[in-house]
């Protein structure tokens, strides 16, 4: 960005708080601190970044993605091998540490990575990556004890609308990437893009519902949208795709409050 948004400065200030901060919070920052400190290069990445701007401080989120600039899994699995974790399919670990859930994966597997040749895997081109824009963002250290770079690739326009919208289209799995786009406008209390309201409509569509039904049931081990739901709301957004102006569609009234049950 040629001109620094005042996010930008919000999101720094609260990271560098953040790396002073003692108690629970301070162990999720020890072990990023350490992962500095052995020169794995941690990027800190996507949506904890997003939570810190929109939500602040009394909402730290407990699920850390950091992205290893110059580390393997192996590394991560012989530091922490005594503690609660479980392999993807991608190539990542996903740990449980002192009530946090960090997901780990070394920078080159990252799926967009791996899938798009235009894509070189970088620290800066990381962003460019995650399905929508609010969490475009990604931060790196420069030692232990201080913010380095912030990356956004309109993560912050994103924020300032107000709206959510899709960022890198292709991912490995369109329903629950339907249905994150739904919980994190719910959350977020955001409107979403025309364009991320056609993509929901496609994939109920093409998939049907009870594929983000099982989505839903895979990844949140719960079902906070059920079939009936999820297909009042695709005739939802068909009306509403029709209807805007603006290219934003607000999430109908009843969805709103829906954090208070994702995140008591």
């Amino acid at each position: 960005m040629a001109n620094k948004s005042p996010l930008e400065f919000r999101l720094r200030r609260k990271l560098s708080r953040l790396l002073k901060k003692p108690g629970e919070m301070g162990a999720a920052v020890a072990v990023l601190k350490g992962w500095e400190r052995k020169g794995m290069a941690p990027i800190l990445f996507g949506g904890v970044l997003r939570d810190l701007v929109v939500l602040g401080r009394r909402h730290y989120p407990r699920d850390v993605d950091v992205v290893l600039g110059r580390g393997t899994t192996q590394e991560i699995l012989n530091d922490f091998s005594e503690h609660q974790y479980r392999l993807n399919r991608f190539g990542g670990v996903h740990l449980s540490l002192n009530r946090w859930a960090f997901d780990v994966w070394p920078l080159e597997r990252t799926w967009a990575f791996t899938h798009d040749v235009s894509l070189v895997p970088t620290a800066s081109n990381l962003p460019k990556t995650t399905f929508l824009d609010v969490e475009a963002i990604a931060v790196t250290f420069n030692g232990p004890d201080r913010i380095g770079q912030i990356i956004s690739y309109g993560f912050f326009e994103a924020i300032e609308r107000r709206s959510i919208g899709i960022n890198y289209r292709h991912n490995p799995f369109p329903g629950l990437s339907a249905i994150r786009a739904l919980i994190t406008a719910s959350k977020l209390h955001f409107s979403i893009s025309t364009e991320l309201a056609r993509y929901f409509v496609d994939v109920v569509a093409d998939r049907g519902v009870a594929e983000l039904v099982r989505a839903q049931e895979s990844h949140y081990s719960k079902v906070i949208f059920r079939d009936s739901e999820l297909e009042r709301l695709a005739e939802y957004f068909v009306h509403e795709i029709q209807e805007t102006h603006n290219g934003k569609i607000s999430l109908p009234d009843r969805y709103q409050p829906r954090q208070l049950l994702l995140w008591p």
